[in-house]
């Protein structure tokens, strides 16, 4: 499962919230926002900068090519002028990006511990975002068992709260066999992925590898 707990790379003050606790979102949606009203007005004044000194230098560069009074290090020194103001206003937009917290990928918002108005600053956690809609159970077995094991087979997981019972929770496969023996353990690790529809398996849930469905 993807389980990641977002903080703002910047400080500010909590304004809006878009999607709280329990809300399911796409990878990339805005969760919430920190209040940006200033980095919003920088973006409008370079915005009219910018403008202005792009019309300069194509009028620059317009009678320069009529050969106008006007000389060469004139006309660089516009595009110098509007380049610069072309990279700040990136600057001040990326400033304003930083502002939005979006979701890393899909998932559940499981936890949201501030209010719109609160103050925070990195690296207070603002939201934890779960994708429990595939896992992956990592387990230690016998060396002697992985020459009968090969990435792509199949696999069952049972859920530790269900240990006794006869029926798989979930099928899987597996995707990982280490090449080489833990020299502590003498065990080899492997890794199987399992769909989990429904959240039948919850974050943080035990459970047992079976090797072979039909074990």
């Amino acid at each position: 499962m993807a389980d990641v707990e977002t903080a703002s790379t910047v400080p500010g003050t909590v304004s809006v919230i878009r999607h709280g606790e329990g809300s399911f979102v796409e990878k990339g949606t805005v969760i919430l926002e920190l209040d940006a009203r200033t980095e919003q007005l920088n973006i409008e004044r370079l915005e009219v900068q910018v403008e202005n000194l792009k019309a300069t230098l194509e009028r620059s560069e317009t009678l320069l090519e009529k050969g106008s009074s006007i000389s060469i290090e004139e006309v660089d020194k516009a595009r110098s002028e509007y380049q610069i103001a072309a990279i700040e206003l990136e600057l001040a937009k990326e400033a304003m990006a930083k502002k939005r917290l979006k979701a890393p990928f899909t998932g559940t918002i499981t936890d949201m511990p501030i209010e719109v108005g609160e103050y925070c600053e990195p690296p207070q956690i603002l939201f934890r975002i779960v994708d429990t809609r595939q896992f992956y159970c990592v387990a230690n077995i016998d060396p002697a068992l992985a020459g009968t094991l090969a990435v792509g087979d199949k696999v069952g997981f049972v859920s530790e709260a269900k240990a006794g019972s006869e029926h798989l929770v979930l099928s899987g496969e597996i995707v990982f066999i280490s090449p080489v023996v833990d020299s502590a353990s003498g065990l080899l690790r492997i890794k199987a992925v399992f769909d989990n529809p429904d959240t039948v398996v919850r974050p943080g849930e035990g459970g047992f590898l079976k090797l072979s469905e039909e074990d």
